[in-house]
């Protein structure tokens, strides 16, 4: 009963995923099946491993604080020993543009930009494949990759092969950084490093509880430096605080799982404004908005999907129960992404 559950599980998820563009379902299978995994690097990474000698020493300072600048070299050197060429290179870069730039323009002008894509950039911007790093060797992975069309996931690595690969700057930056601002702050370290450097003492909190480590930079230390001996005090009493908390809310593996699926369904609904204001006929592969789509209930449909093929019941324990419970988090929550992805306004402004 079970392995006929966990195909079916796996054939539901195939058979969605071919309807679904790559960069509107990603986020969502992604939060699904290496949830379990993110949670446990952070709290390896942030709270110490229960296994004596095997957090790995953190890298020279000068290296630490360099990795708030190589956001792209960071991702490239994780997935190189993995085997992974750079994933999405075309897509990221297409997402970017259509939120910085797109939701700007007038709709013909979007029209323009849209039919100047090439070929190979239309097929990696639309591929309904689930070309995803996992970043862990994972067992379901591999099988839901490979059900999908996608790559499989690498060979499990050696225990030295992992000690050296965590230990790496970027690694662990990535870990005790990067994903701790993505999914608490809903901001990338290097946005926050450099609000905080321009004297955002909102930005300089959050950042704070992450990583104590910019106190070493030139430019924010003299923040530090100038809140010390302000005689109001306030300043100084609230990076204190900061300096001596963590993160608010914690890593779990929840919250990871609710942040991505948020996540997803707010870019989403950035790109189906986006595109929906170019008018038919559209090119390829714009021509078809269901494939631009997520829906609470394909949220909900994913997460149980991928419960079932890891052998962990018929639905996901972790999400909300009910459908309009979902659909208020996911709301709720999509709400918190606005300063990383603007939704553009009805008016196209």
């Amino acid at each position: 009963m079970g392995d006929e559950i966990r195909k079916h599980a796996l054939d539901k998820l195939r058979e969605w995923a071919s309807t679904k563009a790559i960069i509107v379902a990603s986020p969502v299978i992604q939060a699904a099946v290496v949830s379990d995994e993110m949670a446990a690097a952070l709290q390896w990474f942030v709270r110490g491993s229960k296994v004596p000698n095997r957090v790995p020493d953190v890298p020279p300072l000068d290296v630490w604080l360099k990795q708030y600048k190589r956001h792209n070299h960071m991702f490239n050197v994780i997935g190189e020993p993995l085997g992974f060429e750079p994933v999405g290179a075309g897509s990221l870069s297409w997402i970017g543009k259509a939120i910085r730039e797109y939701s700007r323009m007038k709709p013909e002008e979007v029209r323009q930009e849209l039919e100047k894509l090439s070929d190979d950039d239309k097929r990696e911007i639309g591929a309904v494949s689930t070309e995803i790093l996992s970043g862990v060797n994972s067992e379901i992975w591999s099988e839901v990759e490979d059900s999908t069309g996608g790559a499989s996931a690498p060979e499990l690595m050696s225990d030295d092969e992992m000690a050296k690969y965590t230990a790496r700057p970027e690694m662990q930056f990535l870990v005790r950084v990067w994903l701790p601002c993505w999914i608490a702050c809903r901001e990338t370290p290097g946005k926050l490093f450099r609000k905080a450097r321009c004297g955002d003492m909102d930005a300089l909190d959050q950042l704070l509880r992450i990583d104590r480590s910019i106190l070493a930079d030139r430019i924010i230390s003299q923040h530090w430096h100038r809140a010390v001996h302000d005689r109001s005090r306030g300043a100084y009493n609230k990076l204190l605080r900061a300096i001596k908390s963590q993160p608010r809310g914690n890593m779990t593996r929840a919250k990871i799982k609710k942040a991505m699926a948020s996540m997803g369904i707010w870019v989403s609904g950035i790109f189906v404004e986006i595109i929906s204001r170019v008018p038919e006929p559209r090119p390829e592969p714009f021509n078809d908005l269901s494939r631009w789509t997520l829906t609470e209930p394909e949220i909900r449909n994913v997460f149980d999907w991928i419960a079932m093929a890891k052998g962990d019941g018929l639905r996901d324990q972790e999400m909300p129960i009910g459908s309009e419970a979902l659909a208020k988090h996911l709301n709720r929550d999509g709400k918190k992404w606005q300063a990383l992805f603007p939704m553009p306004t009805k008016n196209g402004s």
